[in-house]
């Protein structure tokens, strides 16, 4: 997956809870979605791919602020 959107930071987890991190730029690791942005309360992204995958039957945690999405098994 990482390798097929330029959006995609890292992929890691064990067994069936996965976490994707999302980054501006992969070699700078520069986050999606900063503090700055969500106390700013500008849209973010990472909300959108977590109703998007909630939607479609994957069970997701967050986002939060943050720019990573648990993924785990329904």
């Amino acid at each position: 997956m990482k390798e097929e959107h330029v959006s995609i930071g890292d992929v890691r987890g064990i067994g069936m809870f996965w976490t994707i991190e999302f980054v501006r730029n992969r070699e700078t690791k520069e986050p999606f979605v900063t503090r700055k942005d969500f106390m700013e309360g500008r849209p973010s992204i990472i909300k959108e791919i977590s109703k998007a995958a909630m939607e479609r039957g994957v069970y997701v945690t967050g986002p939060g602020w943050g720019n990573h999405l648990m993924i785990a098994p329904r």
